[in-house]
């Protein structure tokens, strides 16, 4: 191969496996490695180990070349100016990562950039689409991401990405924090890796009809066992048409968290949800009616729950 004078490195953060790269000039891989995201949860902590991955391979792999930069792909959310991460879901410890950060340990210019979007301006050239207005891409990984372009530009709102807890996402009744007059449109639902490794769970339906999910009630119980099998170690109950908005109940969470399952526990586990939701009186179902099946559903789903975890039957 040719000796080249310089090179850029590019770093793509996949939920499963990191390749990192030498490109020329001229867009030609002059080196690649591909290894296992896991090994990030080594050493200091995974931003630490990330810039030592990469020092690594410009070292190993890049003498006598001077390297100009290095683009970083971001299986997650950033900020406005793109200078830092704000969530990478399946990859714990990189969230608030910062390209200046990177910089300093690594003594080159670093962009950070979503990682669909790197794909889809490679994927315009490398199979040369056809220039349109507005081109939609989803790319199927560890996960599934997204990106717009509009004019060949990334879409985002009049502030760029907004990232928020969904419970603050639901304002009430037929509310949600979107704002379009912004330009916002909702691109993805991200779940961490952590919230649900280890864990099972149960959704149980009650409604007048099964063509389509508008149901009179919904419950979900989301529970992690201990290693045998005899502990919660945590709970998750949230119920749909309980109150105005989907809502979780911390009372019930913290009740059956660290405790044996057993029928008293599931009776009472399904009693305590009464504190926390608020359903209403409609021309579907009276509010007593589902305060009614709310505690059924609640302690049916939580035992069902512990059984597909590997909890013994009571």
């Amino acid at each position: 191969m040719e000796q080249r004078d310089s090179c850029w490195i590019g770093v793509d953060l996949g939920g499963t496996n990191l390749r990192i790269g030498a490109v020329g000039g001229d867009g030609e891989i002059l080196s690649f490695e591909k290894i296992r995201s896991s090994l990030l949860l080594e050493g200091d902590g995974p931003s630490d180990r990330l810039a030592e991955i990469i020092r690594t391979f410009i070292r190993e792999k890049c003498a006598g070349m001077k390297v100009e930069g290095a683009a970083v792909g971001i299986p997650g959310t950033l900020n406005k100016a793109r200078t830092e991460v704000q969530q990478v879901p399946n990859i714990a410890g990189l969230d608030h990562m910062k390209a200046s950060f990177l910089e300093e340990k690594l003594g080159v210019k670093v962009i950070l950039m979503r990682d669909v979007c790197a794909i889809l301006s490679y994927d315009r050239k490398a199979y040369a689409l056809p220039s349109c207005e507005v081109l939609l891409g989803i790319y199927v990984g560890t996960g599934i991401g997204n990106v717009i372009f509009v004019n060949g530009r990334e879409l985002t709102g009049k502030n760029g990405v907004r990232h928020l807890p969904v419970r603050d996402f639901y304002l009430g009744a037929g509310k949600v924090d979107l704002r379009p007059e912004e330009g916002e449109i909702q691109t993805a639902i991200l779940i961490s890796e952590d919230s649900c490794q280890n864990t099972c769970g149960h959704y149980i339906k009650y409604g007048m009809r099964n063509a389509m999910e508008i149901a009179t009630l919904g419950c979900s119980v989301n529970v992690r066992l201990s290693e045998d099998k005899s502990v919660i170690e945590r709970c998750r109950i949230a119920y749909g048409v309980a109150g105005p908005v989907p809502m979780r109940c911390p009372t019930s969470e913290a009740l059956a968290t660290g405790q044996k399952p057993s029928a008293e526990l599931y009776n009472a586990f399904a009693h305590s949800v009464i504190s926390d939701i608020n359903p209403r009186n409609s021309w579907r179902s009276s509010k007593a009616f589902r305060q009614h099946i709310a505690v059924e559903m609640a302690g049916k789903c939580l035992e069902e729950a512990v059984r597909r975890a590997g909890g013994e039957a009571v």
